[in-house]
């Protein structure tokens, strides 16, 4: 076990004796619903993306061009579509509790900070 190893074990153990669950983000369960609307004229495709965090629902719309998500090649619609969306969404979700997560790491992590010797 590397120094790093040792030291991030010894920070979840610290967090964790502290009643902090840590997780990997992978653990956590995300459901997303995709709604698909065109416009009036046929011009563009809606995707909506609805995802429940917590029992609140976010939601994300993105408008694109008719021709990539009925187009014939599937490449846009299988890859580069929910990596849009994902992104988006992501970020919308980061910018929303970055906030609220700056107060909780003074409030909670900084005083678990080793003070330097003067």
């Amino acid at each position: 076990m590397s120094i790093e190893d040792y030291e991030i074990a010894r920070s979840i153990s610290v967090l964790e004796r502290n009643g902090y669950i840590v997780r990997k983000p992978s653990e956590a369960d995300v459901p997303v619903v995709l709604k698909v609307l065109s416009d009036e004229l046929g011009r563009t495709v809606d995707v909506r993306a609805d995802v429940l965090i917590n029992g609140e629902t976010c939601a994300l719309i993105e408008r694109f061009p008719i021709e990539l998500v009925l187009g014939q090649d599937p490449k846009f619609r299988e890859q580069h579509l929910p990596h849009i969306i994902g992104r988006k969404l992501g970020s919308y979700i980061a910018d929303k509790l970055a906030a609220d997560l700056a107060l909780q790491v003074e409030e909670k992590i900084n005083p678990l900070v080793p003070e330097v010797a003067v």
